[in-house]
């Protein structure tokens, strides 16, 4: 339901949602392993990725409380 709520597109899953008294913050990560495209050469790498990091996005507020998503972004 909040995968439908928060318009979450095909391939991601929410991870955990963290819903404070001033915030919401909503972890995401793709479940559809697609291959790791090299983001300076545009090389294709079937063998996997280099390493994961975590970007935070501000998104519009709700409930009253700020909005933050968590994405899981491949290197």
């Amino acid at each position: 339901m909040e995968k439908k709520l928060l318009k979450i597109p095909k391939g991601w899953t929410i991870e955990k949602l963290d819903i404070g008294e001033e915030e919401i913050n909503v972890y995401i990560r793709s479940y559809k392993k697609k291959l790791a495209v090299c983001s300076g050469c545009g090389a294709v790498h079937k063998e996997g990725y280099h390493s994961s990091s975590v970007i935070k996005a501000r998104d519009l507020p709700a409930a009253g409380r700020i909005v933050y998503v968590h994405v899981t972004k491949r290197k």
